[in-house]
């Protein structure tokens, strides 16, 4: 069951940081200081709603053990969720081994998350902000600083780690660790392969600040979400303290930051690592490079100035370390330029230090508001950050006084959008641990996904948000180039960039990687790539496609979601190359082949029909001497038929004739239609006829090849891609995918359930009907003759039974009953009893679910188990 939880506290709110409605995480391991002692515990999220209230679910789809924890969030508040219980169910403490431990928290409405490793002890906490689609990639670099040691003295089972959460089934991941992991060397890749919600953890073998993990890829076939910590870091002094965060996508890094200084000891660290090769970094405004680095390599940058302006030839990643005093906390910092937000709210965990950092351009200090208050952080706040040439100004604060613990503050900029970071604890009095992280929003613009693989003259559906405008290039395979999300149809494995213009005017750019695999395989047939017929009228037309001499072979797969008139040849067209009976090329229907030779006209049609709104594939085959009709496989009918296939000027339709009466239009959806000049084997048919075709541009005899993901023939021949009319339609979801088992309805129906209450076997006369010729009973050893329609069952124990009822040509139905058999209650009661006159006896009895007492009159309940006689 779910588990529900409603703990919210009330603060208005009306814009947005990160917010998503969906987000995925991977739940680190944090050391317990002493056997028993859970210092990594409470373990939280702190959620947090807008305008509208939000039901949350937090879930881990690959445990279905585990009861979806579910909380209402009234509309502009805050819930805190405490994990604790179920840590173990969460957290990734074993390395080198795929887990079902991701966690899924979806809303229904708009919502910002983060995750918070509170510590008993307020010494080793952490948090980690979601960022929602932010955070979901095909590849990432992990970042980390290489001087500070995680702390082996005292806690000997502290590392650091990386944790990765699968968002799909079948995700193949390739992990280049640059430092030793345990059982894994450096610099060797290796793959793992995840479901949904699956997760895999894997730790450094050695802890010294040289072999911490940067620079190590992640690379993955499709999205994933990653977790980066390190576990009792120690900075410049005798702290130890947890540093992590949720890392970002390399399709959404940078090329220009704004770092602040926390309250470090001696410095902060910056770290920068770069994407690609030949990256020059310039700091503070210089024109000359201080470094120039490759693919997968960091600059370190040991901050003690009050900020860091950089700037990237090439997009980077931007890794800060600070905290207060030696108490150190990290995050992934936001680039400056197409981020930020307008409202964003925190919750300060601990009475002690409450630092926020906040970058924003020239111009919009003085329209700050801190829970309705503009006096709280005002204009005068704000200091330039130096190098930026005036274009941004920064303001560190401390907020003591101005943020209660444990209720979330709120933070408004009518004018424009800013960053903000926040850090609380390790107060100079207590030494316990500091959290530290970024709340704005990460990428108000990007892609949905950065890879996306493809089968040749296959379509991967590319998708770009948050601007008004978007050019994508190159062209060549593209739908369309100036649309958020075209169609992408390539040839070759192609990088597409899409230049993404916001509402605000910037400008900003995103890539996906769209993959032509040669190696295909089938797949099982999608929902949401049909071609919709719902009116008279509607078709995909393919051009004169021609099938000569004596061989063909067509195919199908549909579900006819309207009834129709004039008896089975009428249930639609589905491929149709004729006007008149005199004039057939070819012609496929749900219930019936057609064809036009030498000879004459011939039909083979099913001796039962179709069923509405079930999914079919159907075949039809002609040799020169016999025309076939396939219905899912099984050979309904065949008849004899002789000459060459007549030949004309009519375009190939799919859904109505070229020249068409009403009654042949086919109503409802349409997926995989095949056109051959060989005759496929029904064992040829049947082994691709719920799948996809693998290798459509080199099948023997394959003429065209449509699944309606696009128009385009995936055998090659572009002469045959599809033209849409009549309010036809592409890349729409087939209700009723799912494929029936049978060639057709013979009506099976195996009578009511019936129920009888004994503790010896009993017998009953099962009663089946049916339009079929043959009856077929499932458990035979349980009746008389299983092969009739009624017969007699004897049972002991409740059975339910299975009726098929066969037709010619292969045509059946299955139904069921089920006959329980209940045993009989076993009642116990008191003994015969003697008692004086005018005084009360209490009854008693055990064993069954009602009771009935008699004589009624004497007693004073006479349906509960334990009445007062008087």
């Amino acid at each position: 069951m779910k588990k529900i939880i409603f703990a919210f506290l009330l603060f208005p709110l009306i814009a947005t940081a990160q917010k998503d409605t969906s987000f995925w995480f991977a739940a680190p391991d944090i050391v317990e200081f002493s056997q028993g002692t859970p210092h990594d515990k409470p373990i939280l999220f702190r959620l947090t709603s807008f305008s509208a209230a939000a039901v949350v679910t937090i879930s881990l789809p690959a445990n279905q053990g585990f009861a979806p924890i579910v909380t209402t969030i009234n509309a502009n508040s805050t819930s805190t969720v405490d994990l604790s219980p179920w840590a173990d169910q969460i957290e990734n403490s074993l390395s080198n081994t795929v887990v079902n431990k991701g966690i899924l928290i979806h809303s229904t409405a708009a919502i910002t998350a983060y995750y918070e490793v509170v510590s008993t002890c307020n010494c080793n906490p952490e948090l980690f902000a979601l960022k929602g689609r932010s955070a979901l990639g095909n590849e990432f670099i992990i970042s980390s600083q290489k001087e500070w040691p995680i702390d082996t003295i005292r806690f000997p089972s502290a590392r650091s780690a990386f944790n990765l959460a699968a968002t799909e089934n079948n995700t193949v991941i390739t992990i280049t660790p640059s430092q030793p992991l345990l059982n894994r060397p450096a610099g060797v890749p290796f793959v793992i392969s995840l479901n949904r919600g699956q997760t895999f953890s894997n730790q450094g073998q050695y802890r010294d600040g040289a072999s911490m993990l940067n620079g190590s890829i992640v690379t993955s076939n499709k999205p994933i979400a990653v977790t980066f910590t390190e576990d009792l870091l120690m900075s410049d002094g005798p702290c130890a303290d947890l540093a992590g965060d949720q890392i970002i996508p390399t399709a959404i890094w940078g090329d220009e930051f704004v770092v602040i200084r926390g309250a470090l000891t001696d410095k902060d660290k910056a770290v920068i690592t770069a994407m690609t090769n030949n990256t020059s970094i310039y700091l503070n405004g210089s024109t000359t490079a201080a470094a120039v680095i490759n693919r997968g390599q960091s600059y370190e940058y040991n901050l003690t100035a009050a900020t860091l302006y950089l700037k990237s030839s090439n997009k980077v990643s931007v890794y800060h370390y600070t905290g207060i005093n030696c108490e150190v906390g990290s995050a992934v910092i936001p680039k400056i330029n197409c981020t930020g937000s307008q409202d964003v709210a925190i919750t300060r965990s601990i009475d002690e230090s409450a630092e926020v950092f906040i970058v924003t351009r020239q111009g919009n200090q003085g329209f700050f508001t801190v829970n309705g208050s503009a006096a709280t952080i005002s204009a005068a706040d704000f200091l330039p950050v130096a190098g930026s040439g005036g274009a941004y100004v920064y303001c560190k604060k401390n907020m003591n006084s101005d943020m209660i613990t444990g209720i979330a503050t709120r933070f408004i900029n009518s004018a424009g959008k800013f960053s903000l970071g926040f850090a609380n604890g390790a107060t100079p009095f207590s030494y316990s641990g500091c959290r530290y992280g970024y709340f704005s929003d990460f990428k108000s613009s990007s892609v949905s996904s950065s890879q996306m693989e493809i089968c040749p003259l296959d379509s991967a559906q590319l998708t770009a948000f948050g601007g008004i405008s978007y050019q994508w290039s190159p062209s060549v395979g593209l739908s369309s180039n100036n649309i958020a999300n075209p169609k992408a149809s390539p040839s070759i494995t192609t990088d597409y960039k899409v230049i993404i213009t916001t509402a605000e005017g910037c400008v900003d750019s995103s890539f996906v990687r769209v993959v032509v695999k040669n190696d295909c395989v089938p797949q099982a047939v999608p929902c949401n790539n049909w071609l919709s017929a719902p009116a008279q009228g509607a078709l995909a037309q393919i051009g004169d496609l021609d099938v000569p001499g004596t061989h063909i072979t067509v195919e199908a797969v549909f579900n006819r979601t309207a009834p129709y008139n004039g008896g089975p040849l009428y249930a639609g067209d589905l491929v149709s190359k004729h006007n008149f009976y005199t004039d057939v090329n070819y012609l496929l229907r749900p219930n019936s082949a057609e064809i036009t030779t030498s000879n004459g006209y011939f039909v083979a049609e099913a001796p039962c029909e179709i069923e509405l709104n079930k999914t079919y594939h159907v075949a039809m085959t002609y040799d020169g001497a016999t025309l076939k009709f396939y219905r899912n496989g099984i050979l309904l009918r065949q008849v004899p038929a002789t000459g060459t296939l007549y030949q004309n000027n009519i375009n190939t339709n799919i859904g109505l004739v070229d020249y068409p009466p009403a009654q042949t239009q086919f109503i409802g959806y349409i997926n995989e239609v095949r056109i051959w000049n060989v005759v496929r084997t029904q064992v040829d048919i049947q082994a691709f006829m719920h799948t996809t075709l693998p290798y459509p541009t080199s099948q023997p005899g394959l003429l065209s090849y449509h699944s309606f993901n696009n128009l385009l023939n995936k055998q090659g021949n572009s002469l045959h891609n599809a033209s849409l009319y009549g309010g036809a339609s592409i890349n729409n979801i087939n209700p009723n995918c799912q494929f029936t088992t049978s060639g057709g309805s013979t009506n099976a129906f195996a009578g009511n359930d019936v129920s009888f209450c004994s503790n010896s076997p009993v017998s009953h006369n099962l009663s089946g009907s049916g339009t079929g010729t043959t009856y077929s009973w499932q458990p035979a050893a349980l009746l008389n003759n299983s092969n009739i329609a009624n017969p007699i069952a004897t049972v002991s124990a409740t059975t339910k039974f299975y009726l098929t009822v066969s037709g010619p040509a292969g045509c059946t139905s299955i139904d069921s009953v089920t006959v329980a058999v209940n045993p009989l209650p076993v009642v116990t009661s008191y003994n015969d009893t003697s008692f004086c006159s005018n005084t009360t006896l209490s009854l008693s009895a055990s064993g069954a679910a009602t009771y009935s007492w008699t004589p009624a009159t004497a007693v004073s309940n006479p349906a509960i188990a334990n009445p007062v006689y008087t």
